[in-house]
């Protein structure tokens, strides 16, 4: 199997990263991980993602999704066609609708089912 595309990860939890990282390197040609959402913008212009996985939840408010909102605008700001899948440990049907309306492209949830995160990726 041809491995393509880039993914870039942004999550707080090095753990997900790092299991992230494990899981996506025999499908993916590239990968950046950060714990670091305030970066984004550096890493969408030097890095140019064709997809980015992000977390809902940071440092302020850890399960509200309000971060990784802000930090989805910005992405949209910097490039209207960014294709962002959101994850939550804190997944429900409103956040869900809510994500995709504000212009997410997916939402999965952690823990996240291998199948779906590959199947999410690959159709992008």
């Amino acid at each position: 199997m041809e491995r393509k595309g880039r993914i870039l990860i942004i999550d707080d939890n090095e753990d997900v990263l790092f299991a992230l990282n494990a899981l996506l390197q025999n499908y993916v040609e590239k990968i950046k991980v950060s714990t670091h959402p305030e970066k984004i913008e550096k890493y969408l212009k030097e890095y140019q993602p064709d997809v980015i996985l992000l977390d809902m939840n940071f440092r302020l408010d850890v399960i509200s999704g309000k971060e990784g909102f802000l930090w989805l605008e910005r992405i949209l700001k910097v490039d209207p066609q960014s294709i962002v899948v959101f994850m939550t440990a804190y997944a429900d049907t409103n956040k869900a609708v809510q994500a995709i309306k504000a212009g997410a492209t997916d939402f999965i949830a952690k823990p996240w089912e291998k199948e779906k995160l590959l199947a999410t990726n690959a159709n992008q």
